[in-house]
């Protein structure tokens, strides 16, 4: 059934979502490393108490380590090879 509704609409289908973390934008995720460079022991459940603390909304400590990753990863998928 809902699969009818989805695709009657305009576009059909599922609408695109934005890929990855909505909250930890560039400015949250400079701060973090910020909070890193001063005091590298801090993980993802301590990082996410200080963006609630900070910023005002919480998020999953999880979500922090995944952000922190894609910051570090090169984007060049060759650079990322040593080609």
């Amino acid at each position: 059934m809902w699969c009818s509704i989805s695709t009657s609409r305009a576009g059909g289908g599922l609408s695109p979502r934005p890929k990855g973390p909505r909250k930890l934008t560039p400015q949250v995720m400079d701060r973090v490393e910020q909070w890193r460079a001063a005091d590298p022991r801090l993980k993802g459940r301590a990082l996410a108490r200080l963006i609630e603390a900070e910023f005002g909304f919480p998020v999953h400590p999880r979500s922090v380590e995944r952000a922190l990753r894609r910051r570090r990863e090169p984007r060049d998928p060759e650079a990322a090879t040593g080609r």
